[in-house]
């Protein structure tokens, strides 16, 4: 009886690390499919519409999926903080932080829930989409530390977008 309580234990442990791992790599695929790209650094310069001043008026999107195990898909402004590659998600993270992954053929929508504690998390969600050369992402995030929160929404529009003019590097 024992040894059959273990195996069960152990197959949905297994099960749930599979469905973990699983999450992030449907997360990691929609991207490269988004953005028709396998393993390549995409950076597109675009500006800042409906978006506090503060973060400046020109925007970078940047897409990263030239390491394994570091990818990242951000958004950063003129003055977002030295050394940051800006918000949004982050594949190196656990994949039970992918919460939602829509993909449809020219938008996607990604969400990621990352926790650090019972008091303090961050909830971002960035939705792309792509129509008439134009890419857009407006990233909603929300951050939480004990019963204080903040949101931040930042939408960049990037015109003339093609891949083939963006900056691509293969590794």
């Amino acid at each position: 009886m024992q040894k059959i309580l273990m195996v069960t234990i152990l197959v949905f442990i297994t099960m749930n690390t599979n469905a973990e791992n699983n999450r992030k790599q449907i997360a990691l695929a929609a991207v490269e499919q988004f953005f028709n790209i396998k393993k390549q650094k995409l950076e597109f310069e675009g500006v800042f519409v409906e978006t506090d001043p503060d973060y400046g008026q020109v925007c970078k999107i940047n897409v990263d999926l030239s390491q394994v195990g570091d990818e990242y898909l951000t958004v950063k402004g003129k003055y977002s903080p030295v050394g940051t590659i800006g918000d949004g998600i982050y594949f190196d993270e656990e994949g039970r932080t992918f919460e939602q992954i829509e993909l449809n053929k020219d938008s996607l929508i990604l969400t990621q829930q990352l926790t650090d504690s019972f008091s303090s998390g961050m909830k971002t969600t960035v939705l792309l989409s792509k129509k008439d050369n134009v890419l857009k992402l407006t990233l909603y995030q929300q951050t939480s530390f004990l019963f204080f929160s903040q949101t931040v929404e930042k939408k960049c529009i990037v015109k003339n977008y093609k891949n083939t003019t963006s900056l691509s590097h293969k590794e």
